[in-house]
């Protein structure tokens, strides 16, 4: 219906197309006009569109440029607010970390202080039981290291000036300390020692060593002839097939007069006032003999030491004892016997004169007076007295009482007034003997003192310590100081109570006590054993302190029941003497030694019957269990051990580097570890899994 109505209508609107204008055949929109418009004015819109675009362009890259200003403002503020926050964090971290350390510091000065007291204390006990040694090592201890607090007040520096030997000087450091002799002129001084390094000469006016004689031999005892510079000495050949003998040698000549073959050890020797007669005591075992020898002629000239005299005797040999003695003329001697006995003997005709019990267990020293009318004898390691005797009537006289150890030397003054006495706590003590009170306390060695000389000077003492340290002291100054408290009963053996806050004890007389209270002062006897004398050494307590295991003179095994105070069991797994080890099992079987066999049977306390046995180190000393107790370790004295697996009832033998342990061995609670001591001194500690030697610990205690 909308046709061109003429050929001309149509030309018009082809026209109208071709000049960019509207036309008729379509609807006329405003889009369509528009567009047409444009299309007729080119040049104009492309002019605006450009100035639009330019225009465009610019806003967006303002409005571009103006984000990125706004985002890098945003950012740096951000940074800036994160970087006071970590400045804050780093000064709160910092100050936090001081205030850690400051309380770090506060926490190690109260352990530290708290230490200090400790040691104090502890090193206070120590100076009261006169164990410089440790109260040394304490002491030590608390000096500060660099940019430490020192800590030390008027209470270190006061116990450190009580731990100052008492001692001249030190003149020599040997090792074990066997016998000391000084010349009749106090220039030379003969050092004897236990272990393989001989006897040493030293000119005391130099102080230097002038003579090293009987390399490699060992238990050395030397005696002075009082008239000259012989020297007469008797040692122990180390070698196989070594004997025993008795040399004689001049210490201004340096030279070898004589040497005498000895039937055994020599228990002691003794010149006669003359320096023409010595007298030796040989043997073990109670079988020994007193022999007089002629060493010198009317003129004094060393003979070849014709044999005057013989006679047997039944002297107890114990190590680190000097328990033989002879009077000045030779007329007399005295020797320790078993149980405790000391007999005295005529040296004219061997007879004995009389026999006495002068200890609890050992003999470990004598002496005559100068004039020869008193002995003096001293115990060991059931008491600590030195008792007095009338040597004419055999009647014991007095007894001075003081040391806390057993003693292991005395001698007289030429006057037989005083009296030094060295023993195994620490110390030397001087006495009056007819007031029998004790006149000074000397204080110095680290360990037991063994042996005692008196140089003609008659104030200057000689003394030989455990550990081969030689000192010299002025007897003219006294040292007076506060005694030490001690248990008021003799013990031989003690063990914590199950409950941890008593302890129990066995005495000599056989008898079980728990001792109670803050200072364990009150007794309450509990059960008789009925076993007297040194068999109670022997005594064992299981670990929670509920069983005791005692040997009989019979040869039985006694088990006591402490908590019902009765006898458990008594029984005999072998002949001869036997020995309770250790208890196993929370008591139920036990460890026992068969000295005759020498070898070690676990028996089964329940049932009564052996469960294994096996063979114990040569010299067999003592061991220990592991806590798992499925390894026993068994040592001798001289290094050998077997190692006996009780499960696998299997041993392994091997040698350790110690000597003369004492005391059960003890291992850690993990069992890796054990550690076992010596009477030398020391202790060791080795690994379980290899046997290789971890540490060794030295500055121990004296045995107890």
């Amino acid at each position: 219906t909308r046709r061109y109505e003429t050929a001309n209508g149509l030309a018009v609107d082809i026209q109208h197309h071709l000049n960019n204008e509207p036309i008729s055949a379509r609807p006329p929109s405003s889009i369509y006009r528009f567009r047409k418009m444009i299309r007729r004015n080119k040049l104009a819109f492309g002019a605006a569109a450009m100035v639009v675009a330019a225009l465009l362009l610019g806003i967006a890259a303002s409005t571009w440029q103006a984000v990125r200003a706004t985002q890098a403002k945003q950012e740096a503020l951000s940074a800036q607010q994160q970087a006071q926050a970590s400045e804050t964090k780093a000064l709160d971290a910092q100050a936090n970390e001081a205030n850690l350390r400051r309380q770090a510091q506060a926490d190690e000065l109260i352990a530290r202080q708290r230490g200090y007291a400790s040691d104090m204390n502890v090193a206070m006990e120590a100076l009261r039981s006169n164990n410089l040694g440790r109260a040394q090592d304490l002491l030590d201890r608390q000096r500060p290291q660099p940019g430490e607090v020192d800590l030390r007040g008027w209470e270190w520096r006061y116990l450190w000036g009580q731990t100052r030997s008492d001692a001249l000087s030190v003149l020599c450091k040997k090792t074990e300390i066997e016998s000391l002799a000084v010349s009749s002129d106090g220039r030379w001084l003969a050092i004897g020692v236990v272990h393989r390094d001989g006897l040493f000469v030293w000119d005391l006016q130099t102080r230097q060593e002038v003579a090293h004689l009987a390399k490699g031999r060992v238990e050395v005892r030397a005696v002075f002839s009082p008239t000259g510079p012989l020297l007469a000495f008797a040692a122990e050949d180390n070698a196989a097939g070594g004997k025993p003998s008795l040399s004689l040698w001049n210490a201004a000549t340096r030279q070898f007069m004589a040497e005498l073959p000895l039937e055994g050890w020599c228990d002691g020797l003794a010149f006669s006032q003359d320096g023409r007669t010595l007298v030796t005591s040989t043997g073990s075992n109670q079988k020994g003999q007193i022999t007089l020898w002629r060493v010198s002629d009317a003129e004094g000239k060393a003979s070849a030491g014709a044999q005057l005299a013989s006679y047997p005797s039944e002297q107890a040999s114990m190590a680190a004892s000097t328990a033989f003695a002879a009077t000045g003329d030779l007329s007399i001697a005295a020797y320790g016997m078993d149980q405790g006995r000391v007999r005295v003997v005529d040296l004219r005709n061997g007879k004995e004169l009389w026999t006495a019990v002068a200890s609890n267990i050992y003999i470990t020293a004598l002496a005559f007076s100068p004039d020869g009318k008193t002995l003096a004898t001293a115990a060991g390691f059931g008491e600590s007295d030195i008792r007095l005797w009338e040597v004419a009537t055999g009647k014991e006289i007095g007894r001075l009482q003081g040391h806390t150890a057993w003693v292991g030397s005395l001698v007289f003054w030429p006057d037989g007034k005083r009296l030094a006495s060295a023993s195994a706590d620490q110390t030397i003590r001087t006495w009056d003997v007819p007031s029998r009170t004790c006149t000074d306390v000397l204080r110095g060695h680290r360990l037991e003192v063994w042996r005692l000389a008196l140089l003609p000077d008659n104030r200057t003492l000689v003394s030989g310590c455990k550990d081969g340290t030689v000192c010299l002291w002025d007897t003219s100054v006294t040292h007076p100081r506060r005694e030490y408290i001690t248990w008021p009963e003799n013990l031989i053996n003690w063990s914590f109570a199950p409950d941890s806050r008593s302890v129990l004890t066995v005495n000599p007389e056989g008898q079980v006590a728990q001792w109670i209270g803050s200072d364990f002062q009150e007794k309450e006897p509990l059960l008789e054993t009925g076993i007297k004398g040194t068999a109670n050494e022997d005594d064992v307590f299981s670990a929670d302190g509920r069983f005791l295991a005692s040997p009989s003179p019979d040869g039985n095994i006694s088990v006591w029941d402490i908590l019902r105070r009765s006898l458990s069991l008594a029984f005999k797994p072998a002949t001869g003497r036997l020995f309770p080890q250790t208890f196993l099992a929370q008591g139920s079987r036990l460890v026992v030694w068969s000295e005759a066999d020498n070898c070690l049977i676990e028996w089964d306390l329940a049932a009564n019957r052996q469960i294994q046995s096996w063979a114990a180190p040569a010299e067999f000393a003592n061991g220990g269990v592991s806590p798992d107790e499925q390894q026993l370790v068994a040592a001798g004295q001289e290094g050998d051990f077997s190692i006996r697996n009780l499960a696998q009832q299997s041993s392994t033998n091997t040698h350790l580097d110690i000597l003369e342990t004492f005391g059960m061995w003890a291992f850690a609670p993990s069992g890796k570890l054990v550690a076992a001591g010596s009477s030398l001194g020391y202790a060791r500690v080795w690994d379980t899994g290899s046997w290789k030697e971890v540490a060794t610990l030295a500055r121990m205690l004296h045995r107890c």
